[in-house]
């Protein structure tokens, strides 16, 4: 006997419709998924702006108050923000500026921040690799100090 004396035409096209109706279905929720994530990432674009401002303003606002001379004391820190994650990049004067401003920000973001990865890559001066060697002679009698080398 053949499958098709059992089922009759009637049968076979409900079958069919089910069968579209499915995949029809499946389509739909991997649309919705794409929909949603392709949202949800172009939400976040903003709100990585925002962090990536409201960090920069942080920044200007401790290098104020921890190294208001640029000349005397070094605060150059960079932000950038990868996929979910603010990088912190740079160098400041000394371990007790980089402490100081580590604070700050843990107690920034606490408050505005909640939720957003940050990872700081600060380097205390004197750089590490300079060892012991960390002074220099001026062999003038009156030694100006500048920014910039060019300034000279």
């Amino acid at each position: 006997m053949h499958l098709d004396s059992f089922l009759s035409s009637d049968h076979i096209v409900h079958v069919l419709i089910v069968r579209v109706h499915f995949a029809y279905v499946r389509l739909m929720c991997r649309f919705r998924i794409y929909f949603t994530l392709r949202v949800a990432s172009l939400l976040a674009q903003p709100m990585l702006a925002q962090v990536h401002n409201e960090l920069n303003a942080f920044l200007n606002e401790v290098k104020e108050h921890l190294a208001p001379d640029s000349r005397t004391r070094r605060f150059d820190i960079r932000v950038s923000v990868v996929k979910d994650t603010a990088v912190l990049e740079g160098e400041v004067h000394d371990a007790l500026m980089k402490q100081e401003m580590l604070r700050r920000l843990h107690a920034f973001t606490q408050d505005r921040l909640r939720g957003v990865n940050i990872r700081e890559r600060i380097v205390a001066l004197p750089h590490p690799s300079l060892g012991d060697r960390t002074y220099g002679i001026v062999t003038v009698s009156v030694a100006s100090i500048r920014t910039q080398p060019g300034n000279a």
